[in-house]
C-alpha cells in the first residue's frame, strides 16, 4: 500500500512542479496548463497566491503539488487544483486533500475543473464526485476552445464514499 502525505509546498518542490510540465513528464493535472516552452512558471506563481500551497509525497518522493483556491470560510467551500505523476493513485491523494479541507478546515464542498478528454475527470466520475456542468468554451489549450467538466463533493458524500480511505 502506498503512503501518501502532504506538506506545505517549498521552493524546490514548486521549482520541480514547473520542470515537470517544461520537459513534458507525464501527469494528471486540473490546471489548464501552457503549452510546452511557454511561461510555466505560471504553475509556482498560481501555487504561491492560492489560499493553501500543499504538495504530496508518496514516501518521500515527490509526486505533485495541490492548491486550495478561493477558500471560503463563510460558504464553507473551496477550488482544487491538482498536479499529479500519472502513477499515482488518484483515490488516495484526492481522499487525503478532501479528508483535509472536509475534516481540518471544516469546509462543506470542494470543486474542480478538469478538460473533458482529462484522464482526471473519467476518475472523478468513477470516485462518485458530482458533474454540477459543463463550462463551455471555458478553457484554452493549444489554441483551441475547450470546454470543462465542473466537479464537486460534498462533506457528508465524502464521509459515505470514502470512508475506507481513511
Amino acid at each position: 500500500m502506498n503512503l501518501y502525505a502532504l506538506r506545505v509546498s517549498n521552493h524546490s518542490d514548486l521549482e520541480e512542479c514547473a520542470s515537470w510540465v517544461q520537459d513534458s513528464v507525464p501527469i494528471f493535472s486540473t490546471w489548464r496548463l501552457p503549452p510546452i516552452g511557454q511561461d510555466t512558471l505560471f504553475i509556482p506563481k498560481q501555487i504561491i497566491s492560492s489560499d493553501v500551497s500543499l504538495s504530496a509525497y508518496n514516501e518521500n518522493i515527490h509526486i505533485g503539488n495541490v492548491a486550495l483556491l478561493d477558500v471560503d470560510f463563510k460558504s464553507r467551500s473551496c477550488d482544487i487544483a491538482i498536479i499529479l505523476s500519472k502513477d499515482v493513485d488518484f483515490k488516495s491523494v484526492f481522499s487525503l486533500i478532501a479528508s483535509l479541507c472536509f475534516k481540518t478546515l471544516g469546509l462543506n464542498r470542494v470543486q474542480l475543473q478538469t478538460f473533458l478528454e482529462n484522464p482526471i475527470s473519467n476518475q472523478c466520475k468513477d470516485l462518485g464526485l458530482h458533474l454540477d456542468g459543463i463550462l463551455r468554451e471555458h478553457g484554452f489549450e493549444n489554441g483551441i476552445f475547450k470546454d470543462v467538466h465542473l466537479w464537486s463533493l460534498i462533506s457528508r458524500e465524502f464521509d459515505e464514499r470514502f470512508s475506507d480511505e481513511l
